[in-house]
Parts: structure tokens; sequence; C-alpha cells
């Protein structure tokens, strides 16, 4: 299985796996499963660290490497889907997620409701 984990999911693993849903939680743990995050997802940890929004290491960075979790680059393609989908989400970081899942067939772990509107599989964390 391949799926994409969206930011509050990588929070809440760096924080306590445990604070995520068994089901997903075991779908990250399964070596098996090929377990991606956005590059976006990076960039909203950094913002959200330099307003003072969320407590994490300055390493946070090479924390995330260290876990069996893959990188998911933006490319254009990604791009060009992020403009085709409905207004329902306004989070430029969460629409990315969503064009990155649709455009490379994968489903999304996220605790996010809003995620349901789209056309991609979710995996409720």
């Amino acid at each position: 299985m391949r799926v994409l984990i969206d930011t509050n999911v990588i929070i809440r693993w760096l924080e306590d796996p445990k604070l995520i849903a068994e089901v997903p939680r075991n779908i990250i743990e399964n070596v098996k499963n090929e377990v991606l995050y956005s590059v976006a997802c990076l960039w909203e940890i950094g913002i959200k660290k330099k307003t003072g929004k969320l407590k994490i290491e300055d390493n946070y960075e090479s924390i995330i490497e260290e876990q069996s979790f893959r990188h998911l680059d933006i490319t254009k393609n990604h791009m060009r889907q992020v403009n085709e989908l409905d207004r329902y989400h306004r989070d430029p970081f969460d629409r990315i997620i969503i064009a990155q899942a649709i455009s490379e067939n994968l489903s999304i772990i996220t605790s996010d409701d809003t995620f349901e509107k789209y056309p991609v599989n979710i995996i409720k964390a």
C-alpha cells in the first residue's frame, strides 16, 4: 500500500504515534507499505515553528528523515492538479497534498474531514 501522510499526522507521529488511530498507525508501521510525505509538510512545519504555533525540535527535518517515510517532491503535474481542484479546502498546504494524492494515486492518512470532499481515498487518523 502507498499512502501520503499529512502534516498533522507527521506532527502527531513525532510527538507520540499512539495519538494516531490504530488502523492508520499500523499502516504507517508496516514496513511493506510505502509511506510518503509532501515536501510541503516541511514548509508548513517551518512556518508554524517560526510563528510560535508549533513547538518542535530545530532539527525537525532530520528527525522526519530518520523515520521510514519517503519525501514526495512537488511537480508541475501536482501544481496543475491543484488548479483543477474545487475550492472546498482553502489551505494551500492541504490542497497540494490532495493534488499529490490524486496525481500519484495515493491514499491520504489525515484527520481533516474536508479531504473527504475530494476524489481520493482517505484513511482517518
